[in-house]
């Protein structure tokens, strides 16, 4: 039996995010899936939504996978995918170092610490994900003085289908 595919991975993390941190009350604009580095990203394709008054994001990145056990053949059947969530929050001048981070934390420890909360889950998270446990969250630096981040890790163990 397969693997759930890893598009079907990143959509139920993009659909459980949206379910609890987006909305009227939520901390952040907008989750969008992306492939390749944060930087190239936020340049080519959220520059305009970055410029346009949008706040805050999550970006999810697929960044790797590992067999976690293996058949006697050498075949993996279980396989660990390491999911990245860049939170990323636009500065707004003077506040940057009170409002904005204190919005970055709220939704980096949120992230960390209560989205992904197995009673928290959603019908497509529930469906497809075997296991999902937090790894770290580190700070990260865009390059962009109006830009600040942290990196939020998780490792996913997809169900078979």
């Amino acid at each position: 039996m397969p693997l759930v595919s890893k598009n079907v991975v990143m959509n139920a993390c993009k659909e459980q995010v949206e379910d609890q941190l987006t909305g009227d009350e939520g901390f952040i604009d907008q989750v969008l899936i992306f492939d390749g580095p944060i930087s190239v990203a936020l340049e080519q394709q959220f520059a305009g939504q970055l410029e346009s008054g949008a706040e805050a994001f999550v970006f999810i990145a697929f960044s790797g996978s590992v067999p976690f056990t293996r058949a006697g053949d050498g075949t993996a059947l279980i396989q660990e995918q390491i999911i990245d969530f860049y939170a990323v929050v636009k500065g707004k001048g003077a506040t940057r170092y009170t409002n904005d981070r204190e919005r970055l934390n709220d939704i980096s420890d949120s992230l960390f610490d209560s989205v992904f909360i197995p009673g928290n889950w959603t019908a497509a998270f529930v469906a497809n994900i075997a296991s999902f446990e937090p790894d770290s969250v580190t700070r990260q630096d865009l390059g962009d003085d109006a830009l600040i981040s942290h990196l939020v890790r998780f490792h996913c163990r997809p169900k078979r289908v």
